[in-house]
C-alpha cells in the first residue's frame, strides 16, 4: 500500500515543486488533437447507434478495469492484491485510455502528488490557472521544473519486461483495435471505439483533475499540504450532481476521499457515495480474484490530516457554538435537546436556552415570544438566527449526525420536509401528549446510561 510518495526522490540539495516552466508537448498535443478531431467526425458524419454503442462499451472498461482500478488503485497505490496476469491485463487496458504507458502515468501521477504535498506548488500541479488556460497546460504541455525529484520507480515495475514494452509502445496499442473495429464495422467504429473514445477518456481526466483541486465538498484537509482535493459534483443539483460524478468517473470523483487516504480500494467512503469500481473490487473479491483491499483503518495514520466539521462537509455555515431556543414544555423537543447534548457532551458546539423558563426575554433576538415559539430557532457564533429545519440540521452536524438530516436539506426534498416540519410545530403538544410513554421509557433509559458513567462519587446527570 502506497499512502506517500516514495517513488520521487529529493536530490542532497532538494527538490523545489515551485519554479518552473510549462513548455508545449508536440507529441502529446497532436495526439490529443487528432483524437480530438476522429471523435468530432464520429459523431457528425459517422453516427450511428453501433458505434455509439461501442463507445459507451469500450470507455466503461477501460476507464473502470483500466485506469481507475489498474492503473490508480492497483499499479500505482497497491491499495488491493491482485494475480500478476490480472494486474497487467487491467493495466493493458488502462493504456488503452490513451494517456500514456504504465510508467509515464505513475511518473505524472505521483510528481502530481508530490508537489501536491508539498508547501508551495506551480499553478501547474494546482490547476490554478483559468479553464481554457489550464485545458491547455493539461491538454497541450509538460512541465520542466528547474530541481525536479528523480523518479525512482519500484523495482517489481521497473523490471518487468511486459510493462517495458507497453511503456514503449502505449500509442501502438491503439492499432490492433482500431484493425478489428475496421474489419466489424467500418471506419465508424473505430472512429467511435479508438478516437472518440481516447479524446472523452483524455479529456474528462483534465475535468476531473480541474475540478477536484479548486473547490467543492471536502471533508478531509491535509494541512500541510499546497492543493487541497474536493469531491467533484455537477453544479445545481447537489447531490445528484456528486451521484452523477461519482458513476461517470467509477468513483474517481471521491478526490477529497483519496487525498486523504491515498491508498485505500474504496474512494467513495460513505454509503450514498457512488463508486463503481469499489463495487467490481468487491464481486473480484468473491470470486476469489483479488484480496487484501485496503480501507482507511488498515492505513498508516496521518497526522497532517484533519477531519472539518460534519457541517463543513455538507456546505453549510460553520458558526458555532450555535445556541438552540427550545421550548422545554414540548416532550419531544425535550427529549430531542436531551439527547442532542448527550451527543455534545466534551465538544462544546451547542448551547441551549430554554424559552418557557419565566423571565425569558426574546428581544435580543428580534422576535417575540410567539414567533419564537412557533418554530425551533438557533443562533449562530455570528450573532445570525435561523428557525426551522435549517436549525436542526446545523445542530444534527454539530452532534455528528449531519447524515440523518442531509437529505432534509436535498434541493428536491426540502420544501415536503419543510412542510412537515411546519405541521409538526403547530401540533407538537397533542404528538407528545400522545408519545408521552414512550418519551419517558426513553428519558428513563438515558438517564440510566449516564449513571453508567458515574467516576469517583460523581455523575453527569
Amino acid at each position: 500500500m502506497r499512502n506517500d510518495v516514495p517513488t520521487m526522490v529529493a536530490d542532497p540539495l532538494g527538490a523545489d515543486p515551485v519554479r518552473g516552466r510549462v513548455v508545449w508537448s508536440p507529441l502529446k498535443s497532436l495526439w490529443w488533437s487528432a483524437m480530438a478531431v476522429g471523435g468530432l467526425v464520429a459523431a457528425t458524419c459517422y453516427f450511428s447507434w453501433g458505434g455509439f454503442l461501442l463507445f459507451l462499451a469500450t470507455t466503461a472498461v477501460t476507464l473502470c478495469l483500466g485506469h481507475s482500478l489498474g492503473m490508480h488503485r492497483r499499479f500505482i497505490h497497491r491499495s488491493y492484491e491482485a494475480p500478476l496476469w490480472l494486474e497487467r491485463l487491467f493495466v493493458y487496458l488502462g493504456t488503452l485510455v490513451g494517456m500514456a504507458g504504465p510508467l509515464g502515468m505513475m511518473r505524472t501521477h505521483d510528481l502530481r502528488d508530490w508537489a501536491q504535498r508539498q508547501a508551495a506548488c506551480h499553478d501547474y500541479f494546482g490547476h490554478r490557472r483559468a479553464f481554457l488556460h489550464d485545458g491547455w497546460w493539461q491538454l497541450h504541455c509538460d512541465i520542466e521544473l528547474e530541481r525536479p525529484p528523480r523518479f525512482v520507480p519500484p523495482a517489481e515495475v521497473d523490471g518487468d519486461r511486459f510493462y517495458q514494452w507497453l511503456e514503449r509502445w502505449w500509442m501502438w496499442q491503439q492499432l490492433p483495435w482500431a484493425m478489428a473495429f475496421l474489419a466489424l464495422g467500418g471506419a465508424g467504429w473505430v472512429l467511435w471505439g479508438v478516437c472518440a473514445r481516447v479524446a472523452v477518456g483524455v479529456t474528462g481526466h483534465w475535468l476531473v483533475g480541474h475540478f477536484a483541486h479548486r473547490e467543492g465538498h471536502q471533508q478531509w484537509d491535509v494541512t500541510t499540504a499546497a492543493v487541497q482535493g474536493y469531491n467533484v459534483r455537477l453544479p445545481g443539483l447537489g447531490p445528484v450532481g456528486a451521484w452523477v460524478c461519482g458513476l461517470v468517473t467509477m468513483g474517481e470523483g471521491w478526490h477529497n476521499n483519496h487525498h486523504a487516504f491515498p491508498a485505500s480500494a474504496r474512494l467513495g467512503l460513505e454509503r450514498w457515495q457512488l463508486d463503481p469500481g469499489w463495487w467490481v473490487l468487491l464481486g473480484l473479491r468473491r470470486a476469489g480474484l483479488v484480496r487484501g483491499l485496503a480501507l482507511p483503518a488498515d492505513l498508516p495514520p496521518r497526522p497532517e490530516l484533519r477531519e472539518l466539521a460534519e457541517e463543513a462537509a455538507a456546505g453549510l455555515p460553520t458558526t458555532y457554538p450555535l445556541t438552540l431556543l427550545y421550548d422545554r414544555n414540548c416532550l419531544i423537543c425535550q427529549t430531542e435537546m436531551d439527547a442532542l447534548r448527550d451527543r455534545d457532551a466534551g465538544r462544546g458546539r451547542l448551547r441551549f436556552i430554554d424559552i418557557s423558563t419565566p423571565g425569558f426575554d426574546p428581544a435580543p433576538y428580534g422576535r417575540t415570544l410567539g414567533q419564537l415559539n412557533a418554530s425551533i430557532h438557533g443562533v449562530a457564533a455570528d450573532g445570525r438566527l435561523v428557525s426551522g429545519m435549517q436549525t436542526l440540521r446545523l445542530a444534527y452536524a454539530a452532534a455528528g449526525l449531519g447524515w440523518v438530516l442531509r437529505p432534509t436539506g436535498w434541493p428536491l426534498l426540502q420544501p415536503l420536509f419543510d412542510r412537515i416540519y411546519a405541521g409538526f410545530a403547530q401540533r407538537r403538544y397533542g404528538i407528545s401528549a400522545a408519545l408521552a410513554p414512550v418519551l419517558e421509557r426513553a428519558a428513563a433509559w438515558r438517564t440510566a446510561r449516564r449513571l453508567q458513567r458515574c467516576q469517583g462519587g460523581r455523575c453527569d446527570l
